[in-house]
């Protein structure tokens, strides 16, 4: 939050970020569940901060089902995406917006909320 808050946050700091987080128990904390918390949780702190778009480049995507829809990737539930994986997506959603990967979990926002009118 911190790097957030003086714009020094990198997208390489939220990956390393994830990676440490699944070494704690590899077992029973996947790289896709941990970078679930972790990209939710920095996104909507970004989000609450009015962070700017230069920061908001860094952010990826936070993944689940629906966003990973459509993009050829084998998957059955979060637990296992892989950091491979993982990576395929943000490139992908990397490339559909301009560098922008989080605005496809804006696209899927949009839609939720429409749905609840």
């Amino acid at each position: 939050m911190r790097q957030i808050d003086n714009g020094t946050l990198k997208n390489s700091d939220i990956r390393k970020r994830i990676r440490e987080l699944t070494k704690i128990d590899k077992e029973n904390i996947s790289f896709g569940q941990a970078k679930k918390v972790i990209n939710v949780t920095i996104k909507q702190y970004c989000f609450i901060a009015n962070a700017n778009d230069e920061l908001l480049k860094e952010l990826d995507c936070p993944l689940d089902t629906t966003t990973m829809r459509g993009y050829k990737i084998k998957h059955k539930r979060m637990i296992d995406v892989n950091e491979e994986d993982y990576l395929a997506y943000q490139d992908h959603f990397d490339k559909e917006f301009d560098g922008m990967r989080i605005l496809k979990d804006r696209k899927y926002d949009e839609m939720r909320i429409d749905s609840f009118f």
